[in-house]
């Protein structure tokens, strides 16, 4: 397809799930064009996503993702945002690819989280085996986890946030524009009729 890429989205997120909950990233889908990332998966797995349009809420994308043998798994047609969630039928590559294709002049800048697996549970069962912490030590290390996951939820919604109010607030400056430009062609037209009145009556005049 016209501007697709590939690349590895391990490489793209640089450490995904490392030590800690899924780090959001974001990336810029040119006009026209397509990106893709690669996630590997093993068998019977959970794989879950996450993904936003943060330059324009009102813009709208596609986004797909495919198995290793070339099936769909998830499709979404002209949307701003959106998730999915499945469980691996095979081991491989999963291809997550999200199209700005519905336009030909703004690219879209996006944000997005995909996840494999538990990442936080397998990090504080290896944890606690390693170091013989103690259940309360094993759930305290559990809950840090999870204030991290909630504290990218934040970020997320702070942009989503964000990216709602340059809509509305560039939608208010095209009309009070608009307004603008509408009261200058009233007045003139009002002027010229005035002119063009005055010119015609004193015309009968003589």
């Amino acid at each position: 397809r016209t501007g697709a890429m590939r690349r590895p989205l391990a490489a793209a997120v640089l450490a995904l799930c490392l030590g800690r909950a899924c780090e959001a990233f974001t990336f810029t889908v040119q006009a026209g064009g397509q990106e893709c990332f690669d996630e590997e998966a093993p068998l019977k797995e959970k794989v879950a996503g996450v993904w936003s349009v943060l330059n324009d809420a009102s813009m709208d994308i596609d986004v797909k993702v495919v198995s290793p043998s070339g099936d769909e798994i998830y499709t979404a047609e002209a949307e701003s945002s959106g998730s999915f969630e499945f469980t691996s039928r095979e081991e491989g590559a999963y291809q997550v690819c999200y199209s700005n294709e519905r336009t030909r002049t703004r690219p879209a800048t996006i944000s997005a989280k995909i996840a494999v697996g538990e990442p936080e549970r397998k990090l504080v069962d290896e944890i606690a085996r390693a170091e013989h912490l103690s259940p309360l030590h094993a759930r305290i290390e559990a809950l840090e986890q999870s204030m991290s996951s909630i504290t990218d939820l934040q970020k997320y919604m702070r942009g989503r946030e964000k990216a709602h109010r340059d809509t509305t607030e560039s939608t208010k400056r095209r009309v009070l524009w608009w307004s603008v430009f509408e009261s200058i062609v009233l007045v003139a037209m009002s002027l010229w009729q005035v002119a063009y009145l005055r010119k015609f009556f004193e015309g009968k005049r003589i």
